[in-house]
């Protein structure tokens, strides 16, 4: 399909339309070239067409979407985009108004394509393949060639006319030698560049080179590294992937869960090599020299940011098992013997991350969090009677549970996988798939614990009575869990082995 059939499509349905009603189109769509490569040679080569056309039918303050895909037969799609809005405005009236409804009522228009914009297609797939395969000749190359045009249409009854296409090409490949070592290189653009192809392979055959000579042993130990461009590059798509946006840090999701939850964050930050020369600095914001920049032609590495973790109030003292033991005459009353408790109502201590058990008596001892019984209990004690405390109760062997096998599939269904419909996020997120937990992050060991207990906690998360969780993570989570879920997941991680 191109703008000319797209453009009709919008009008004979625009023509459809009744009273008031205002119809947006958007086509998405892409011709596509796939070759896969081993050896050096081709062993797999495919196209792809795909057109998708979505319909947003609007009347007053009242929106209904939906899309399908389009065959590239003119009479063909004309039926299914009708069928597609008759949908939509059966739907309509059921719809709820929203009152934040935007969208533009003056008509616009452009053009944005390959030759607009001085760019032709002066290469093709088979011509780019075969310079690939002439100049990686004695490499056990192994890739993917992806190639062709993506379009993108935008139509409106109001007389919207918009049109965007563009032609690049990817090339993914990695070069092997034998024991499975390789080299991995890509090239990409908007212009197909046979040297730039040669220069790449030349630097990968280099490397080639350097990674045939024989392994060195490095014994354990402290060492200076240097990090080459593509490493940084690699960290930083590690840390970056889902790792900044507020649903991933709300839903536990990001990679940056520890730096997330502890109260305190320091940033290392190298912010220049220029010249074979680098400086380092220290700030809480992570990136401390703004002129960076100015000096772009002369740097060549530019702002690695490595966090770590440090305890802001100050850091934890060092725990003493045999001392903590001594002090639990009082703890054994409610969480019994060697911290398995008897009485569900009251956690098992057993087993717990010390890091996780010092933060709650902190916080019943800072009044954070709340409890009749804990609070007065803790107003005697200091942090290293704390840090014992949690030591000696981690060194214990938890005695485990099991669960009702009733609320198993629905218990492990939301404690692996959480429920996409009400935005709940799995358990598994935080606190593991064995329900282990992270003591750096202060996220507890919850398998085998009483569900009694669990439940209990959960619910008052969700009153808000419990309000101790970093960023309200837990009181967020379980705002959409309904009792039934709630009751299930407690089931499911009472009966999780260690």
């Amino acid at each position: 399909m191109r703008d000319g059939a797209f453009f009709n499509l919008s009008d004979r349905l625009s023509r459809q339309l009744r009273g008031d009603e205002v119809l947006l189109c958007n086509l998405d769509g892409e011709d596509s070239d796939f070759v896969r490569l081993n050896g050096n040679r081709i062993r797999q080569a495919g196209g792809l067409s795909a057109w998708t056309l979505s319909l947003d039918l609007i009347q007053g303050q009242r929106q209904a979407q939906a899309r399908c895909d389009l065959s590239g037969d003119p009479d063909q799609d004309l039926r299914r985009a009708q069928v597609l809005l008759d949908r939509l405005r059966e739907r309509l009236p059921h719809v709820p108004p929203d009152p934040y409804l935007n969208y533009a009522t003056e008509a616009t228009e452009s053009d944005q394509r390959p030759g607009n914009r001085g760019l032709t297609a002066d290469w093709d797939s088979a011509g780019a393949i075969a310079d690939l395969t002439h100049a990686a000749a004695g490499l056990d190359l192994v890739g993917i060639w992806a190639s062709g045009e993506l379009h993108a249409g935008f139509a409106s009854s109001l007389g919207h006319r918009h049109w965007h296409a563009s032609q690049n090409f990817n090339l993914d490949f990695s070069c092997y030698l034998e024991g499975g070592k390789a080299v991995k290189a890509n090239l990409s653009g908007l212009a197909w560049d046979p040297k730039a192809l040669t220069d790449k392979l030349a630097r990968v055959r280099r490397d080639l080179d350097i990674l045939a000579r024989p392994a060195r042993a490095i014994p354990p130990g402290r060492y200076r590294a240097y990090l080459a461009p593509a490493a940084v590059a690699e960290i930083f798509d590690l840390l970056a992937w889902g790792g900044f946006g507020l649903k991933d840090h709300k839903t536990a999701q990001t990679p940056a869960l520890v730096c997330l939850t502890t109260p305190g964050l320091f940033c290392y930050t190298i912010t220049q090599i220029s010249a074979g020369q680098w400086a380092g600095s220290t700030a809480t914001t992570g990136f401390s020299n703004k002129n960076w920049a100015i000096d772009m032609k002369k740097t060549w590495l530019t702002t690695v940011a490595v966090a770590t973790v440090l305890i802001s109030n100050g850091v934890q003292a060092a725990g003493d098992a045999a001392a903590g033991e001594a002090k639990t005459a009082v703890c054994t009353a409610c969480h019994g013997p060697a911290g398995n408790s008897l009485v569900p109502t009251w956690p098992k201590l057993a087993g717990q991350h010390p890091e996780y058990t010092y933060k709650q008596l902190m916080d019943f001892k800072s009044a954070a969090r709340t409890d009749p019984t804990m609070s007065p209990q803790v107003l005697t004690l200091n942090e290293q009677d704390f840090a014992d405390l949690a030591a000696y109760y981690a060194a214990q062997t938890q005695s485990g549970g099991t669960a009702d096998p009733a609320s198993v599939e629905l218990g492990g269904r939301i404690f692996r996988g959480g429920d996409l419909d009400k935005g709940i996020p799995a358990c598994t997120g935080c606190h593991g798939p064995a329900g282990d937990g992270l003591g750096a992050a202060k996220f507890p060991r919850l398998s085998g614990q009483h569900a009694t207990y669990i439940e209990s906690s959960l619910k008052l998360y969700r009153a808000g009575t419990r309000a101790n969780d970093p960023n309200g993570m837990m009181r967020d989570v379980v705002s959409r869990m309904s009792d039934a879920q709630i009751a299930a997941v407690s089931q499911y991680i009472q009966g999780l082995s260690q």
